[in-house]
């Protein structure tokens, strides 16, 4: 607020109670901030990124949004871009017996997941009044989703090392 000019400030909403959609544990109310609509003239272009590392997963990210106002029309864009990147690997191995032998069994699996997330939107305003403005807009979402998983299992006698059985399975 402090790097606000008053003129820039529409409403300001205090509430001490929690509304009906919000947890009402620890919550000592909200402050909500509108700000009035900038009509001057011209363009605007904002673009973001940055990334997380969370357990050797990437989370990378991009925002651009933009918009260009002449006159009483606003024409305006905005695409969100997140990737989530997680790997999982899991091993593990047990005794079991087969016709009165024993066998080990071993299994590996290492499951990559890439998910792409892409949220949009693109509209026009049109100030049809002083205090009256027309939006039509179409918002988005598309999520892509890829796995490239490897596992594999033996089933071997402890003693000699003798293969029993042997699985290995790839999906795309």
């Amino acid at each position: 607020l402090s790097g606000m000019q008053g003129e820039q400030l529409g409403v300001v909403e205090i509430s001490s109670t929690p509304s009906a959609n919000e947890e009402a544990n620890g919550c000592a109310g909200h402050i909500v901030i509108n700000t009035k609509k900038y009509k001057e003239e011209g363009f605007a272009f904002y673009i973001s990124g940055g990334t997380g590392l969370s357990a050797h997963n990437l989370f990378p990210q991009a925002n651009v949004s933009g918009n260009y106002r002449t006159g009483r029309v606003n024409l305006y864009g905005l695409l969100d871009v997140n990737v989530k990147n997680k790997r999982f690997e899991q091993t593990g191995e047990n005794f079991t017996f087969h016709k009165g032998e024993k066998f080990l069994y071993q299994r590996e699996g290492i499951r990559p997941i890439e998910t792409t997330f892409y949220t949009y939107k693109i509209g026009m305003d049109w100030d049809i009044a002083p205090r009256h403005t027309a939006e039509v807009s179409f918002d988005g979402y598309y999520e892509d989703w890829r796995v490239n998983s490897f596992s594999h299992a033996l089933m071997r006698l402890p003693q000699t090392n003798e293969i029993h059985y042997k699985s290995l399975s790839h999906v795309v």
